[in-house]
This record gives C-alpha cells, structure tokens and sequence, in this order.
C-alpha cells in the first residue's frame, strides 16, 4: 500500500458515518490485494467521523481529502482527481468489502485490459439479534469471466446500480470525460449507463464480495422528503442515452426497468400523498421518453398498466377520431381540462343510466310478458328436445359415460375433500369447483366437502347447493415474479409458512375424522391441502386452472420445489390442452392428463334460441375489468365500428375487477361520445344476460380454459374470441365461430363488422358453437371424467 502508482485508488466518500466507517475501513485496509490507496473525502462531518479518519492516516494508509460542498457526486469526482491509481474503486462509508475483493476484481481486468471490471454483493440487513445476507440473482444470465460489451449483454444494467462493486480504469473515465453528477438525489444510474455505454470491455463475476448495508430496507423511497428527486436521476439517465445517441433497445428495455421499479417505490412512499401534484408531474416527464412499442412488447400487462396511467390515458386512442386532433392537442387537453373531462365523464355516465333507465321503464309491462311466454316456451322446448334429441340425433357420450357410476360399490360412498385457494362467487376456479361438485353428489356415491382458506361470499353459493364446509385459514404460495427479494418478502413468506404449518395440522385432523378417501386442490395457487393429503397417505389431485407466468407475472415462490410437490399427486389435471403443454416435460406422464371444465347445460344451454331478432344486433362481454381481460381493446374496436358508419349495435359490459381498468374503458366510451354502451356490473343470473345478447366476446389474452366462451356457446350466441391460450382451443374458426388476433382491436373490427355483415353465416357459427358445445363441455361430462380419474387412482 502507499504506492505513488497504485494499481486501484479506493474513494471513499463521508460525510457523519462515524457508526459504521471503522468497520468499513478495516475491510479496506485489510485487503488481500496491497497495491492500492485509500482517498477519503469527507465533506464536514461532525459526528467523530474525521477523528476516525485521522487514526487511520497517521501511517500514510489512508489519505484525507476535505469537501467543502456536501455532494456525493462532488466527493467522488475530489476523489478522482486526486487519485493516481490505474484503477478507480468506490466503498460507501457504511458498506464493507471481502478481503479478496480488489485482488479478484484486478486478476479479472487480466493486467488492465477491461474498462471495467464488477463483481457481484450481498444485501446485508444488520441486526444484532439476526443479521441477514441475501445474494443479489438479477445479474444471473450475466457471462462470468469473459470480455463484453453492454451492446453483447444489456442485463448487466439490470438491477441496483452496484457502482461500488466494481472498478473501473481511470483513463477510460478521463478520456471520456465521465463524471458523476453532482446534483441531490440518485446519482449512480446515470453513471451506470454512461459507463457502460461507452466502455469497450466489460467483465464480470457472480460471486459476491461486497456487503450492501441495507441499514432501513423501508428507507429508498418510502421516507424520503422529495419524491422528485429518482424521477429527475432518470431523465438525466435519459439525457445520457440522447447524449451517445443510444437507440439499442435491449439498453432502453433496462432503463424502462429502472423506471418502473422506481414508480412502484414512490407510490409506496408515506409521502407519496402530499406530494401528489409535483410527482405525478415527474412520472409523466419520465414516461413520455420512452417508446411506446417497446413498454408494449417487452413489458408484461401490470407494468404497461403503470406506464398508460400515468404517462398520459390518450395513448390508448391509436386511431383517428372524427375531430383529427393531434396527439399534442389531445395530451394539452388532458393536461389542460382533467377535472372538467373527469366532470363530463360522470354527467355523460348519469345520462346514460338514465336514458337507460327511462326506456326500461317505458317497455318494462311488454318486456315482462313477452319474457314470461318465451320463457314457458323454452322450458317446454328443452324438455322435449332433449328427451328426443339425446335418445336419436346426439348419440350423446354423455349417456355413455354414466355407465360409469353403475359399477361403483353402492355399500360405500367415496369422500372428497376440496380445497379451493379462494372464497370468490364471482371466481371462474371456484364456479368451476362448485358445479363440478354439484354434479358428482347427483350421479355418484359421494360426500363432498370443502375446506375454503379464507372468509367470503363464495360459500353463499356452497350453502344454496347444501354443500358442506369448513374455514380453515391458509396462505397461498403465489408471489409477484418482478417483487424484490427484500427483508419484508422473506419476512412476508416466512409468516405465511407459519400459518400454513397450522393450516396442514388442523386439514390432516379434518381428513382423520371424516375418513376422506380423496384430497382435491382445486387450484395452482394453494399448497397445503397437498402436504395434509400426502403425510395421512390419502391420494391427491391436483387441479392445475391458470397460467401464472405467462401474462399474469406471477410465480409459485419456489417454483422448482413447487412442481416437486405437484408431482407428487396421484393424478394433475389441466384445464386445457395448452396449459397441459406448459406442464407435460414437468409432470410424470402417467399422472398428468387434460379434462376441459364443464358448464351446467341446465343454466346455460338454450337449444332453440335464434340470434339476431332485434332492431339492433347486441354485444356482450362478461369477466372482470383486467388489462389481460382484453376490455380496452374491445372497446376501441367498438369505436371503430361506431365510426365506420355502423351504428345498429348496443354494447354491455358484465362484471366488476380492476376499477382503473374499468376507468379507462368508461373514459374511452365517453370520448368517443358512444351512447350504445351499458355497464351492468355483477349478474348473478349471467345466463340471461347471455340470452339477451347475440355476439358475446372473449379478448383475454391467458384464458387457461375460457369459461364464458363455453357459457355463451351453449347459450346460442355467435362467440368472437381471441386467437390465445385456452380460448383457440374451444373455437373452431369459421365453424363454431371467430378468432382475431389478440391485442389488435383493428382485427378484432374486421370480425366485427364481418359478422354484422354476414347474418346467415354469423347463425350457422352459433349454431354450431352450440351443439359442440353441448356434446362436449357440459359439466355432467365433466363430472364423468373427473370421477373416472378417482376410480382409477383408487384402483391401484
């Protein structure tokens, strides 16, 4: 140490760290590698950090600058100028490194041949009682060892700056003219990207050497005085970008990624409300910089959601309006008249209602009546159809399959316990579980009961069916893929454990005392059904209904050791062929098999209804407000429509779900001034809903079955759905009905206005849809094939 020509200078930037700077410059101190120099610049510390300071230089190891100006950025640059090192390292005054840091980080650079050269840290949460070390994974997919650019791998962008696990060569800074920033606030990204941008070689290693203090794993954004401040550290990022004339969008991706994780921090912050108007401000100076189409391609539905919230709602108008106004005008009116739009918004929504409710009380008298004969007709109908129609035409499998419950052993009756992962009346899953119930207790010698997680009206509908149930707490096992891995998740999984722990003591007692034959998790999302069945030695199945990672963003928190216990069940049943797919190279092929959900034909099935008998041909789309729900989308279709000169059609929006989204659907309508749409909120009786209606559409984009799809067919309506997931499996292009392409509202039009135009055809697709619907998707056959899957496991 104490070379005039060291190979790394280390600066270290104080200001008031006397609690930890001792700690920190021992491990500086005490470095494996001795050919380097210690820069402290300290700007006026007044806790005891100079004194501190002044013990360490008395043998020329550490080297004292004073600053006047408090900057971090200012104190690194001091430190800079006055280092002489080939290398330049930055250690915070309350971190500490690995001994063999900067001798690894030099052997990497192969005798100064790397710009620069970083290695990985831990988040070290210090506590007395029980300090933690998290491994920093994001950088993961990051080459180890090997020369790059950041133009060959962005991902070394990804993630917490990290400036100080690294060194960089000092001529590369000088040449470049890099320099820190010296304004308040985050100052490390922009140099993060500058360097990185410019550097010719990069090199990098996963093993961690630095230790991060995480000293307040609250304190990023949460507690901080001026919001303001990381949204201005990502312009000037930006302006970096501008600067080197950076278009690599793998490179913007990163800062994109930056952008967001600093949004969701700041909308956590307990001053985020105070501070509303000027943050808001900032977030929308940020994310008007960025490329729409990339957010849009790279960015899974919750971030995009973020980015069209508070960038500006009119982006989501992509094609021309009647005004023709520009995209500036339109963002100067947002900006210039949100609290009268917002006004006008609510007077137009009044309005319609109660026009709305006007004409209903106008035809009320005649609508009940013509209701009532239809009605009798219909059930007249149906019961002579399917006395006919089920003894000749069908050949139905469904008789075929009732066989099967004439060979059980009456003398004893099979017990099933399900355990759904909500309590939800409105959820698709636990619908799905009821009917399925339902139909197992009227054909076959069952007694079903039903342990729910958690508190709800999903029971409302156990109780009309005289379905048997118990409330026994547990925690699902589901967890955001992009959380940050902090002390508050691990803290947030850990509790959950331990309330899971109870939850598989009291299910393995319930199974006890009431002798269950069969365990059936009715869903991806719960877990401990499955540990309760598996240590009393009960069989367990598995039934796998949502996609989770794709287009959801969301994981099992340990997924390898989650499809571990998923195999371990007796038997795993798919929703659909497609979700089938996503499982059949981690599931034993002998236990995983595809059986698509049944509707009740008795609600939904409607053989002798005809579309199209209207004045004005009605649409409908049923399923909660959700930005992967597709409703934005359809929306703007309908506008297009509208636009187009076709005006014959009325619009109905069922359900409830994320009231932003359903905002911006609502804000949409009213901008294009559409009269012809109705928001009917929940329906218990959506099968009459459906009846009302002639197209129903399906836009989501991760239907892992497609349950309204199924209702609407057996209903008789013409269906138009997206050509993604589970739904392309249930619709039979041009035969059953229609497929667009999912996420194009202008394709989505196209079917639109061919179906309008194509009245035959358009009956013929319902037509079809129905039967095929019928002869295969009920959840009598459902039923059926559930229960032949439990004779077979009890077989063996």
């Amino acid at each position: 140490m104490g070379d005039s020509n060291p190979k790394i200078s280390v600066i270290m930037p104080s200001y008031n760290g006397a609690k930890f700077i001792k700690q920190t410059l021992e491990s500086v101190v005490n470095q494996s590698f001795e050919d380097i120099e210690i820069i402290c610049v300290d700007a006026g510390s007044t806790d005891g950090t100079l004194d501190i300071l002044k013990d360490y230089s008395t043998d020329s190891l550490v080297k004292i600058l004073n600053s006047d100006v408090k900057s971090y950025g200012h104190q690194i640059n001091m430190g800079i100028d006055n280092a002489n090192g080939e290398y330049i390292g930055i250690v915070e005054t309350d971190g500490c490194i690995h001994e063999k840091m900067y001798e690894t980080l030099y052997g990497m650079t192969k005798k100064g041949q790397a710009d620069i050269a970083k290695v990985n840290f831990y988040h070290y949460y210090d506590s007395q009682e029980n300090p933690k070390f998290y491994i920093s994974e994001i950088k993961k997919n990051v080459p180890t060892n090997e020369f790059f650019t950041v133009y060959d791998d962005a991902d070394i962008l990804k993630g917490h700056p990290s400036i100080w696990a690294a060194i960089y060569k000092k001529s590369f800074l000088t040449e470049n003219n890099i320099k820190f920033m010296e304004a308040p606030g985050w100052i490390d990204t922009p140099f993060l990207f500058e360097t990185a941008l410019l550097a010719k070689s990069i090199v990098y290693n996963h093993k961690p050497f630095y230790f991060y203090r995480e000293l307040n794993h609250d304190s990023s954004t949460k507690n901080i005085k001026d919001l303001t401040l990381a949204m201005e550290m990502l312009n000037n990022t930006f302006d970096v970008m501008d600067n080197h004339s950076c278009n690599d969008e793998d490179i913007l991706e990163m800062l994109y990624i930056h952008v967001f994780w600093h949004i969701r921090n700041i909308l956590k912050s307990d001053n985020f409300d105070e501070q509303k108007d000027h943050v808001l401000k900032s977030f929308q100076n940020v994310l008007k910089r960025m490329d729409k189409e990339i957010v849009d391609d790279r960015f899974n539905k919750s971030t995009q959601k973020i980015y069209y919230k508070y960038c500006s709602p009119v982006n989501l108008i992509e094609f021309d309006n009647s005004l023709n106004l520009s995209y500036d005008d339109l963002i100067a009116i947002k900006n210039e008249n949100e609290f009268l739009n917002s006004q006008i918004i609510d007077l137009k929504s009044d309005n319609k209602k109660l026009k709305s409710n006007n004409k209903s009380l106008k035809n009320k008298n005649k609508k009940l009546k013509s209701k009532n004969s239809k009605l009798k007709k219909s059930l007249k109908n149906i019961k002579q159809s399917r006395s006919y129609k089920l003894g000749n035409s069908f050949a139905s499998p469904v008789r075929k399959l009732k066989k099967i419950k004439h060979n059980h052993n009456k003398s004893k009756r099979l017990k099933i316990l399900f355990l759904p992962s909500d309590n939800n009346r409105t959820s698709g899953a636990f619908l799905s579980m009821t009917s399925l119930i339902v139909h197992l207790k009227e054909k076959y010698p069952v007694d079903v009961f039903v342990v729910v997680p958690m508190k709800g009206h999903g029971v409302d509908v156990l109780k009309s069916f005289g379905i048997d149930y118990k409330l026994i707490v547990s925690k699902d096992w589901v967890v955001p893929m992009d959380i940050e891995k902090d002390s508050d998740y691990y803290e947030s999984i850990d509790k959950k454990r331990e309330i899971n722990k109870k939850a598989v003591k009291d299910i393995r007692k319930f199974i006890r005392d009431n002798n269950i034959d069969i365990v059936h998790l009715n869903t991806t999302w719960t877990y401990v059904g499955a540990i309760a069945g598996l240590e009393e030695n009960v069989p367990v199945v598995w039934h796998l209904r949502e996609f989770l990672e794709e287009g959801q963003n969301l994981t099992i928190w340990d997924r390898p050791k989650g499809n571990a216990l998923i195999n371990k069940s007796d038997k795993v049943i798919t929703v659909s062929d497609i979700l089938y797919k996503k499982y059949e190279n981690i599931i034993d092929d002998d236990k995983l098999i595809s059986i698509h959900d049944g509707i009740d034909a008795e609600r939904f099935y409607n053989p002798t209804k005809t579309i199209f008998n209207d004045e004005k041909i009605k649409f409908i789309l049923v399923g909660g407000f959700e930005y992967h729900k597709g409703q934005i989308e359809f929306i703007k279709a309908c506008a297009k429509l509208y636009f187009s000169g076709f005006h014959n059609f009325e619009v109905s929006f069922v359900g409830t779900g994320n009231k932003e989204v359903k905002k911006i659907v609502e804000s949409l309508v009213a901008y294009y001034d559409l009269d012809n749409v109705s928001f009917l909120g929940y329906k218990k009786d959506v099968e009459n809903c459906f009846a009302e209606s002639d197209i129903s559409f399906t836009c989501g984009s991760i239907e892992s079955f497609g349950r309204t799809t199924v209702e609407a067919m057996l209903c008789g309506n013409l269906v138009i759905g997206a050509d993604s997931a589970g739904t392309k499996e249930l619709i039979d292009d041009g035969v059953t009905g229609m497929l667009y392409k999912q996420g194009d509202a202008d394709d989505l039009y196209e079917k639109m206005i061919f179906a309008v135009n194509n009245l035959d055809k358009s009956k013929q697709m319902a037509q079809n849809g129905r039967k095929f619907m019928y002869e295969n998707m009920t959840s009598e056959i459902n039923a059926d094939k559930v229960y032949e899957v439990y004779e077979k496991i009890l077989k063996k």
